[in-house]
C-alpha cells in the first residue's frame, strides 16, 4: 500500500486507476522517462514507436546521453503475452537495433 501526505494534511492513499491501453501507457513513459530509468542523469532522447526492419515497431526507445540504449515495450497486466513471449519480443527488438548502422 502507498500512502502521501500533501500540505501537512493527513496521510491518504492516492487514487489508482488502470490504463485504458498500451498507447497511454506509451505516452505516459514518453512523458516521464524516468519511471523506467535508473540513472543519475535522466536527460534522454526518447522516441516512440521505433520501426526496426524485420523485427517490428518498438514501443518505446530512450537513448541516454552516454549511448546507453533502454529499450521498452509497454504491455497492460490484462494482456495475456506479459511473460515469456515480451523477454522475446525485446529480445528481437535488440536484435533490430544491433543491425542498424
Amino acid at each position: 500500500m502507498v500512502l502521501v501526505r500533501r500540505d501537512g494534511r493527513s496521510w491518504e492513499q492516492p487514487p489508482v486507476r488502470a490504463y485504458a491501453d498500451e498507447a497511454e501507457l506509451q505516452a505516459l513513459i514518453v512523458e516521464s522517462p524516468q519511471l523506467v530509468i535508473a540513472d543519475e542523469n535522466p536527460a534522454a532522447i526518447v522516441l516512440r514507436e521505433l520501426a526496426l526492419p524485420a523485427a517490428g515497431s518498438l514501443d518505446v526507445l530512450i537513448v541516454h546521453l552516454n549511448g546507453d540504449l533502454t529499450l521498452v515495450e509497454a504491455k497492460l497486466n490484462r494482456n495475456a503475452e506479459i511473460r515469456r513471449a515480451v523477454v522475446g519480443q525485446l529480445l528481437g527488438y535488440a536484435g533490430g537495433l544491433w543491425r542498424l548502422g
